[in-house]
Parts: C-alpha cells; structure tokens; sequence
C-alpha cells in the first residue's frame, strides 16, 4: 500500500512479508 517496506507496521505485515 503506502507503507514502505522500511516503515512495516503490524497492519501491513502481509504486505510487506
């Protein structure tokens, strides 16, 4: 999404991982 991946949070671990 807009998250980078550097900035992962909890809410975007999916998304990164």
């Amino acid at each position: 999404a807009d998250i980078d991946d550097d900035k992962v949070t909890p809410l975007a671990e999916s998304n990164s991982n």
